[in-house]
């Protein structure tokens, strides 16, 4: 929601199933959200005459990611396949930082880092490996 220095009601975004990362694209003027309902994807939206708008201009149909993510990938990792992101950034050059906490109690750690046109600069990758039944009984 954005706010008038008075407290006044000015726009709400209700595009997103369920907004999870946030991030502000200062330098393009542009709201970027995780949504981590079926989509998996980051939306950006830009306010236009009082409303948000979904910005059709960054990468497919306004999306950056594939829709579904990883679930749909039957969670082989690659670019575009966010799951659970919970956090969101932008460098001064319009880079965009992705960390995703994946499924499988979140034991996929992921950050990655895009160009403005949605190609993938670099990615680091952690795994996390629980193994029941050991330690003292």
């Amino acid at each position: 929601m954005r706010f008038s220095p008075e407290g006044k009601l000015l726009a709400t975004i209700t595009d997103v199933a369920q907004p999870l990362g946030l991030a502000c694209d200062l330098k393009n003027n542009r709201v970027l959200i995780f949504d981590n309902g079926t989509a998996q994807q980051i939306v950006a939206f830009r306010e236009q005459a009082g409303a948000w708008k979904l910005d059709a201009s960054f990468g497919k149909k306004g999306r950056l990611g594939q829709a579904g993510g990883l679930a749909a990938a039957k969670g082989e990792l690659g670019p575009l396949r966010f799951e659970l992101a919970r956090g969101l950034g932008l460098d001064a050059s319009s880079n965009l930082y992705v960390f995703n906490v994946g499924a499988s109690g979140h034991s996929q750690s992921r950050l990655e880092s895009y160009r403005s046109d949605g190609t993938l600069r670099w990615r680091t990758n952690g795994m996390a490996f629980l193994v029941e039944g050991v330690g003292p009984a």
